[in-house]
């Protein structure tokens, strides 16, 4: 492959404030990654840049739900008194 391929996009406006990805991203094969190399090294540097930023945003969701999970099981552990009649 001669010429670079484009590093993968991640849209963060106000439809998407996390900046989580609209849809997945494109992979690229070893060929393909070795071929940016040796083309387009800042390329490279990008598609990085952009894979920790999904991470990072992936983990603080990932975060956001365990907690919400936490929430709702101590919820749960703690029914609501019978009232009597």
């Amino acid at each position: 492959m001669n010429h670079p391929l484009p590093p993968p996009t991640f849209p963060n406006g106000p439809e998407n404030p996390a900046g989580l990805p609209s849809s997945s991203p494109r992979l690229f094969t070893r060929e393909e990654l070795e071929a940016i190399v040796v083309t387009s090294p800042l390329v490279l540097v990008e598609i990085i840049l952009a894979l920790q930023a999904q991470i990072q945003a992936l983990q603080i969701r990932v975060s956001e739900l365990e907690a919400q999970i936490e929430k709702n099981s101590k919820t749960r552990a703690n029914p609501l008194p019978r009232m009597a009649i």
